[in-house]
């Protein structure tokens, strides 16, 4: 413990000297769980969390052998796989994100979700007039994926007008697990496009699984920015520090080793921030 501690105090200290691209404003005593990414190796954290969506969005790879063109999709559903990897592996990651369901009833969201349709239908317009497109092109039905696509594509609109910044009374652990359910969201939105798409009949054609890869490519890797890199993060850090990093900064918080400030953690004390950079192994007394 007394090891973890240290590691984060002397990045604290070495934080204001990161890129804000990468981070944010540097800070020397805030500690951010969503901004703490850097302390793995920059370049390698970017690296794993490209692979590691471009792995996930390869989970619907066997769709495309439910398509009369099985060569065509694959290459698509690979296609997309590498975009949505290279999309995620990026050097600025937004702040984590929130479903504010009563934003709806105010002005201000009112406005916000009318932005949000706006974009969601006109996604779905370019969704379905894709699937068109590639299904004209194989002979199928022109309409092929466009309906799960439009679908999918109007109701992610809405719940992206739902999208509001966590708050400051928020706690660190809940900014994470906040942003994560955005993207079940937006996955939700996705699963009710394919299960219409599924039940029209648009099961087995190259447009339905283009939407389903490129729906799962883009929650991925633009709708749950700061939690999945958290989460790669964390899995990089594996030995260094707990895997349950939250819940041991909180009992640090509880045994008065560390006190909140806003969504942030902070050492109580400037001076064993300090001490804790002098003495980073455990000390045997």
């Amino acid at each position: 413990m007394h090891t973890w501690l240290a590691r984060l105090a002397a990045y604290l200290r070495s934080a204001d000297t990161q890129p804000p691209s990468a981070i944010g404003p540097g800070s020397t005593t805030d500690l951010v769980l969503s901004r703490l990414w850097p302390l793995a190796g920059e370049h390698r954290v970017r690296i794993m969390d490209g692979i590691a969506t471009g792995l996930i969005v390869l989970t619907t790879l066997p769709l495309a052998w439910t398509t009369s063109a099985p060569v065509l999709a694959v290459e698509t559903v690979s296609g997309i796989a590498v975009a949505a990897g290279t999309r995620a592996s990026v050097r600025r990651v937004h702040p984590p994100k929130r479903m504010d369901w009563y934003r709806a009833f105010t002005p201000s969201g009112l406005r916000q979700f009318r932005i949000a349709l706006r974009d969601g239908l006109a996604g779905a317009l370019i969704g379905a007039a894709g699937g068109g497109l590639i299904g004209a092109l194989l002979a199928h039905s022109a309409s092929g994926g466009g309906l799960g696509a439009a679908i999918g594509g109007v109701m992610f609109g809405l719940a992206s007008g739902l999208e509001s910044e966590p708050s400051r009374a928020t706690s660190p652990r809940g900014t994470i697990r906040s942003d994560l359910a955005v993207a079940l969201s937006g996955g939700a939105a996705l699963a009710a496009g394919a299960a219409i798409g599924v039940a029209a009949g648009f099961w087995g054609e190259i447009g339905f699984v283009a939407a389903m890869t490129a729906g799962v490519g883009g929650v991925l890797s633009m709708g749950v920015e700061s939690g999945r890199r958290y989460l790669v993060f964390v899995l990089c850090m594996r030995g260094e520090l707990p895997l349950r990093l939250g819940l041991f900064l909180d009992w640090a918080l509880s045994a008065g080793l560390l006190r909140l400030a806003g969504t942030a953690y902070q050492f109580r004390h400037e001076g064993l921030q300090e001490w804790l950079e002098r003495h980073p192994g455990a000390s045997s007394s």
